[in-house]
């Protein structure tokens, strides 16, 4: 029988997990393609994003056991596992929101956009 054959429009971080997710954890092989129309590098990845505990369970649903952890080394020192909420300040450095006060506020972790998106390439 022939492999399954998957074409993902999109090879942002939903797409290039989904890719990983097919690749990896699929019974039978699966022939998988990713249209991206941005060039890798582009100015869209520059900012960060915070991924909480159900990001995590969902990464480790696609990725193996190996590149999860790399994942998590890409957290920096936090490693993905020391969650916080984000505070915002004005610009004399007063403090006006502390999200982590709020105790519906998931906590969550730090990560380059860019970073996740071409460790997910790899």
């Amino acid at each position: 029988m022939a492999p399954f054959k998957a074409v993902i429009v999109g090879g942002g971080l939903a797409g290039s997990c989904l890719a990983n997710g097919l690749l990896n954890k699929a019974k039978d092989p699966i022939d998988v393609i990713v249209f991206e129309r941005d060039k890798q590098g582009s100015n869209r990845e520059g900012y960060q994003i915070r991924l909480g505990a159900s990001a995590l369970v969902g990464f480790r649903a696609c990725l193996t056991a190996d590149q999860y952890q790399g994942l998590l080394r890409c957290f920096g020192r936090s490693g993905g596992v020391v969650s916080s909420a984000p505070a915002i300040f004005n610009k004399e450095m007063k403090l006006l929101l502390d999200l982590g006060q709020i105790p519906a506020y998931d906590k969550s972790a730090p990560i380059g956009r860019g970073r996740l998106r071409d460790f997910l390439h790899s």
